[in-house]
């Protein structure tokens, strides 16, 4: 009866169904003699035909015991799906051999999905051999196994083929155990299995392990996906089958699961006896299934501006499918939008301004518009704002707002700014916005904003507001409200209770708010039906309305801000009581989820407690408390449950199981960002920036959490920690002044009362701010604070790095001999701590500085040192930049060793992409002699740049033998002669 009844009304709906059948003794249970794993769910049918022929219908299995596993390149937003074909004909007793093209399909069709920029093709490999398959899978390191072959009747084995026999590749194969076929794959990291084979999903036999099977188990194949079969397969229709659902999972949003319910729905039906490939998957129930990274995850390379379009655009939000808009709301902020180029959308919390703003947004992309949408929510200054838009014209920083406004000047475009009341608190960063806002619409006829709020922007009717278009957004009514809830509730709402009769009292007392009415609908379920929502609305009575007076009533036309905001509380508190229920974990990671403002990676949630936490997520997830956004599953809640999750923590004492998972979440969150700065300075620093600026909220929240409650013992390196990724990126990333003011004052909370180590580490990093916003007076005073602290500390390694960075200063303000010394100082403790990289950037400098006080031969001791070092190294970011300073050194001198090293820093840069490499090119390009042609000129660097790094390892060891004799002091700087032009 609950089956007929979720199937009428999801066709009443014209929505899915997805149906969840639990084995709970596995292979122990059986039915008729038949495991139950091995019963053909995906062919389940009723009265109507086979289900999986019916819109949104699909099937996977889990097996149990498995821990999850997250896909490789998942876990990358830049990373391509590396795709490996492999097959094996081998040659069966009595039976004809099969046409090798039927093999080749499979190939085929990957090139199809490598040509749509979905996925990487790898070279194939047939008439595979156990060693040459685990060769190719070591060597390539795919992400998807496409595996083509026959199998064996009992479904533990595989045919591969043995060099070793006659005939080959016409030999007749030999078997290979699903155990030994899980190890080869094991070792390639495969994360996806696509079994072409007879009987792989699975064996009859209670000692044999089947291949599937094997290649799930983490300790033999570890894959985290595997689809296969348990018959016996057609390889004709096989070939069909895959082409179509490897078409079909280039399509949309690459889902494998929808995909292949899509590519099964091509089947005829006498194909059904072989053709029900079975999904297994290693995620919890809530997870997706592996989805093809999309085409835009990657920010790519530069390109020339085309017709105006911009060169990257940040990724949409998903957009919700119960979206209604019966008032044509969508349609009128349109026409707000032709008439007028900044429009505030207002409106009270949950009231639907982000979903109304994402439906502009994707219906904007759909019809080739460039648009960027970026959410505000718990930004502390515009700093991440200022990244983002540079990052959609160049992929180098801008550092300052009028390079920024010219790259973006005259290009046709449409800004969308989320929640923008969380800057608005303050009188600096709201002004700073509305100048923003009215400098981008100046820099281009063809530029729009929308803005959503919970406040106004500007107060009506002064200068500010005229240059401003405001509308507030109306609730829904009472049709859109009984759409939307029937809508969020899905297949746990009754067909009898799904009429405007049963639900109007509960929607009634919800007042229209689209929020509230999703929060609701999210508690039905086998013992919870409409009645029921409406005792627990009512047994909260004043705690959720406030008024006695108030309760009962319908929302006036006038937006009653005070009610509207007790019926969202009262949503909310039911709702996560209502989670509670289902998992005891939900109170404490709903309140620590709020301390997020950016959301959280569900990468950082502790391990330790995956399935208590893993079911507090679902939990959440099921009552549309939270959502999970992205492939990089980032776990988000909307703007007026965070609120109220915020405000939830802050009027009750947090229990201290959230306040122990607060702290380990914010570890994790610290050694997450620590790494990503060790792609500063490389080729990843862009994807570096872009996944620090989503995280730039939650980093300014956790120092301002950590500053407020300081550990035990007095002192907070997480803090210091934090600060220092926030400053590095800040200055990275071209917002050094515009992030100084909030970062100073980020600084100042972390001064007092903290650690040596977590102190200086603060003064050192507000240091670098200063400097790179020209105040080199309040950068000294801030080195000089940290100095004495790293040496009271012994941290040589700190002390070292202030070393140098008051010898910057010193070169900045011209004093070369001092900055010299300061120099010549840090490298001494930067040898006793063994840090390469400093003593490589240490030679560096002392170059530059001989250099430019006309020491040319000091300037290439210590330039072929700071080059050779970062060769021993491997940091090729280091080397071009060596190699080009001393390129330029060296061109004084010798012209042919100048342009080999400059040849040398050339080729570093097209080994790391990076775009010095084509002003590289320019500067070795204004040696060519008058008269000499282009050919005979590219033939001459063609010929040195065979001798460059002879050249430069010939420099290397002169330099040495120079100071070796005696010839050069390499710790002191020469005082240039009057007259001369080198002082060496």
């Amino acid at each position: 009866m609950a089956w007929q009844q979720a199937m009428q009304a999801a066709r009443a709906r014209a929505t899915g169904v997805r149906l969840e059948i639990r084995c709970p003794l596995d292979q122990a249970s059986r039915w008729r003699d038949l495991a139950l794993p091995a019963l053909p769910f995906e062919l389940m049918c009723d009265e109507q035909g086979y289900l999986f022929r019916r819109p949104g219908w699909s099937t996977v299995r889990r097996s149990r015991g498995m821990r999850s596993r997250q896909l490789r390149w998942q876990t990358d937003p830049s990373a391509r799906a590396r795709v490996q074909v492999a097959w094996a004909n081998v040659q069966r007793p009595a039976q004809p051999p099969l046409d090798e093209a039927l093999f080749l399909a499979h190939d085929r069709a990957v090139e199809m999905l490598a040509g749509s920029g979905r996925a990487e093709r790898l070279t194939p490999l047939p008439a595979a051999t156990r060693q040459a398959l685990a060769d190719a899978l070591q060597q390539g390191k795919p992400h998807v196994l496409v595996w083509i072959g026959h199998g064996l009747d009992s479904g533990s084995g595989l045919l591969l083929h043995d060099d070793g026999l006659p005939g080959y590749p016409g030999d007749p194969g030999c078997v290979v155990a699903a155990g030994d076929f899980a190890a080869a794959v094991r070792e390639g990291a495969v994360d996806l299995a696509l079994l072409w084979s007879c009987h792989g999903a699975g064996t009859f036999r209670a000692l044999d392990a089947g291949v599937a099977e094997a290649l799930l188990d983490p300790d033999r194949g570890d894959v985290a996906a595997v689809l296969a079969s348990f018959s016996a397969l057609d390889a004709a229709a096989v070939a069909r089958l895959s082409k179509d659902l490897i078409e079909a999972w280039a399509h949309g949003d690459g889902d494998l699961e929808a995909a292949l319910a899509r590519a099964r729905a091509r089947l005829d039906e006498l194909s059904l006896t072989w053709a029900r490939p079975v999904l297994f998957l290693r995620t919890p129930p809530a997870d997706p299934s592996p989805r093809l990274p999309a085409k835009l995850a990657e920010v790519p390379a530069l390109q020339p501006d085309l017709a105006g379009r911009l060169r990257w655009l940040p990724a949409l939000p998903a957009h919700t499918a119960r979206y209604v808009d019966h008032l044509h709301r969508l349609a009128q902020l349109c026409e707000d939008l032709a008439h007028h180029p900044v429009v505030v959308l207002e409106g009270l919390p949950g009231a639907g301004k982000t979903e109304l703003a994402l439906a502009l947004a994707h219906e904007l992309r759909a019809s080739n518009h460039d648009v960027a949408f970026v959410d505000l929510s718990g930004q502390p200054s515009l700093g991440p704002l200022r990244q983002t838009l540079g990052l959609l014209v160049s992929a180098a920083p801008f550092d300052d707002d009028g390079a920024l406004l010219a790259a973006l000047a005259g290009r046709r475009w449409t800004l969308v700014l989320d929640n923008a009341e969380d800057l608005l608190g303050d009188e600096t960063l709201r002004r700073d916005l509305l100048r923003l806002l009215a400098a981008l619409r100046a820099s281009s006829d063809g530029f729009l904003a929308v803005v959503t709020s919970r406040h106004a922007l500007a107060r009506a009717g002064t200068a500010e507001a005229q240059a401003l278009f405001s509308r507030e957004h109306r609730l829904l009514e009472p049709a859109e409200s009984l759409e939307l809830f029937i809508a969020a509730a899905g297949p746990r709402l009754a067909p009898a209770q799904a009429t405007s009769s049963v639900l109007t009292p509960l929607l009634r007392e919800l007042g229209g708010i689209p929020r509230a009415i999703v929060l609701m609908a999210g508690q039905l379920g086998a013992e919870v039906d409409v009645p029921e929502l409406c005792r627990r609305l009512a047994a909260l009575g004043t705690e959720a309305i406030v008024e006695d007076d108030l309760f009962g009533e319908a929302l006036p036309a006038s937006l009653d801000r005070r009610l509207h905001k007790s019926r969202l509380a009262s949503a909310l508190r039911l709702s996560l009581a209502s989670a509670a229920r289902h998992a005891d974990a939900a109170y404490t990671l709903f309140d620590v989820l709020g301390t997020f403002p950016a959301g959280l990676l569900q990468a950082l949630l502790p391990r330790a407690e995956e399935n208590r936490l893993g079911d507090a997520l679902t939990a959440l997830l099921d009552h549309h408390l939270v959502q999970l956004v992205g492939d990089e599953r980032r776990i988000l809640m909307a703007a007026p449950v965070r609120a109220w999750a915020v405000r939830r923590w802050e009027e009750q004492a947090a229990a201290e199981d959230a306040r122990a998972l607060l702290d380990h979440v914010f570890q994790r969150l610290g050694a997450y960002v620590s790494a990503l700065d060790d792609d500063l300075g490389t080729s990843r620093a862009q994807a570096a920036r872009l996944r620090f600026l989503a995280e730039a909220a939650n980093v300014v929240q956790a120092i301002q959490w950590r500053a407020r409650s300081p550990s035990a013992e007095g002192g907070d390196d997480l803090a210091a920690s934090l600060f220092r990724s926030a400053a590095l990126f800040a200055v990275h990333g071209g917002t050094a002044r515009s992030s100084l003011l909030e970062l100073g004052k980020l600084a100042d909370q972390l001064a007092g009362g903290k650690t040596f180590n977590s102190a200086a580490t603060v003064a050192f990093y507000l240091g670098q701010l200063k400097m790179r916003t020209d105040d080199l007076a309040g950068a000294r005073q801030a080195y000089e604070q940290a100095l004495p602290i790293y040496r009271q500390i012994e941290d040589r390694l700190g002390e070292a790095n202030a070393l140098q960075s008051v010898g910057r200063l010193s070169l900045a303000d011209g004093d070369a001999p001092t900055a010299f010394s300061w120099m010549v100082q840090a490298l001494g403790l930067q040898r006793q701590t063994d840090d390469r990289l400093g003593m490589a950037g240490t030679h560096g400098y002392l170059a530059r500085i001989a250099a430019q006080a006309g020491a040319v031969d000091l300037a290439i001791v210590h330039g072929t040192r700071a080059w050779r070092t970062l060769v021993e190294v491997g940091d090729r970011f280091g080397q071009m930049l060596a190699l080009t300073d001393l390129g330029q050194v060296v061109l004084q001198r010798d012209v042919q060793q100048g342009l080999a090293l400059l040849l040398l820093a050339r080729a570093a840069a097209l080994a790391i992409d990076d775009p010095r490499a084509e002003w590289l090119a320019g500067l070795v390009a204004q040696f060519r002699a008058d008269g000499a042609s282009e050919e005979g000129f590219a033939a001459a660097l063609a010929a040195l740049q065979a001798q460059a790094v002879q050249i430069a390892q010939d420099l290397c060891t002169a330099a040495d033998a120079a100071v070796e004799r005696g010839e050069l002091d390499p710790w002191t700087l020469p005082v240039p002669r009057a007259g001369g032009d080198d002082a060496a």
